[in-house]
């Protein structure tokens, strides 16, 4: 099991890239927030800086491994979907499956598997599930007074941190 942390932004349309560590503080990655136009920015930040999301995932020597980027259209009005690519992954979609705005779900689609993404009222942790229902990874805060920073356990080799920390992040964002 592979530990990974970062410390999310006080605020939540910051564009500046978060720091992923490992358990020995040595920087393994970034991952940030990104706008395509000044347009995007402006609609966002008009939105409470939750109508656009976009995320990209960097390695250590700023290389961009990772980008999931937002759907736009009359169906995406309802449930939100973003396209992805990682040079791990390869292309993967994602859909939003919220029903309750309590307990947010969402689902990743990589060459016909499905990764589910979600969290519980009153539960501090965001679970990473395959779709046979073993958890493949988590993210979660100590306790409240910091709760910015989150610790990402990682119990497989599926995925790369810089994957599950952007995913993390975008889920995070649109909750």
């Amino acid at each position: 099991m592979s530990v990974y942390s970062i410390t999310k932004p006080l605020l939540k349309g910051s564009s500046k890239k978060i720091e992923i560590t490992d358990e020995s503080g040595n920087i393994v990655g970034y991952i940030s927030r990104c706008y395509k136009n000044r347009r995007q920015k402006y609609l966002d930040t008009l939105f409470n800086n939750t109508f656009i999301t976009n995320i990209q995932g960097f390695d250590i020597d700023n290389k961009m491994t990772c980008e999931i980027n937002e759907k736009f259209g009359l169906k995406q009005f309802l449930k939100s979907e973003w396209d992805g690519y990682s040079n791990f992954l390869g292309d993967f979609s994602i859909k939003d499956q919220t029903k309750i705005k309590t307990n947010p779900r969402v689902v990743v689609l990589i060459n016909n598997k499905q990764l589910k993404i979600k969290k519980d009222l009153g539960d501090k942790r965001v679970i990473f599930e395959n779709d046979t229902g073993n958890i493949i990874a988590e993210a979660s805060y100590e306790n409240l007074t910091s709760a910015r920073q989150i610790f990402l356990n990682i119990n497989t080799k599926e995925f790369t941190h810089i994957e599950v920390a952007s995913l993390y992040y975008l889920f995070d964002l649109k909750d």
